[in-house]
């Protein structure tokens, strides 16, 4: 019984994380194929660097309405209730209701496009509160992780450090992975 609830749980996250996904390629669609970015928040009206933030330009170009597709239940870093999806003031959407701390799950690697490399991590679980590392316990030591390509996985983590390994063995977000070039990721936490 509990693998079943814990299989229709992942299943239900990586739905989630394709929603924002297509969210966000109607976005980059929209924005010379850049997905949000920091120097949109002018255009957008919006400010802040989490991933919240970043994403609160989705709700703001009308890409997404649903607050909830960005909510993990029993994750370390969302509340408990899924959020109240409340993202307008007499019906302009308004930065200041949208993803408030604790509506989000989903880190997101800052500066990416539909452009970069396919198999590059774009959207993944968040760290675990207070570390720089995945919560071994959500999904029985593994980590959700969708790239640019759209490809969405649970992905095994190391017993040891509880980081995503890529299939090479190596660490998933090591700047000498083929997908960075060389570049570390500029990973966006949620609030």
């Amino acid at each position: 019984m509990f693998h079943a609830t814990r299989r229709a749980s992942v299943a239900e996250a990586l739905n989630n994380i394709r929603q924002v996904k297509f969210a966000m390629d109607g976005f980059a669609s929209d924005h010379n194929g850049r997905y949000p970015h920091e120097h949109l928040h002018d255009q957008l009206g919006t400010s802040g660097s989490s991933s919240n933030a970043l994403f609160r330009q989705l709700f703001l170009a009308g890409e997404t309405g649903s607050e909830t597709i960005f909510w993990v239940r029993d994750s370390s870093v969302t509340s408990r209730r899924p959020p109240d999806d409340k993202i307008d003031h007499r019906g302009t959407p308004d930065p200041d209701l949208i993803l408030h701390p604790g509506d989000n799950h989903w880190a997101y690697a800052h500066g990416l496009g539909t452009n970069s490399h396919p198999h590059a991590p774009l959207l993944f679980d968040a760290a675990k509160l207070g570390t720089s590392h995945f919560d071994p316990k959500l999904w029985d030591h593994k980590a959700l992780v969708l790239r640019v390509d759209s490809s969405a996985r649970a992905l095994r983590l190391r017993v040891s450090n509880h980081k995503i390994r890529a299939k090479n063995g190596d660490d998933l977000f090591d700047p000498q992975a083929a997908h960075w070039g060389g570049t570390p990721p500029d990973i966006r936490q949620p609030e």
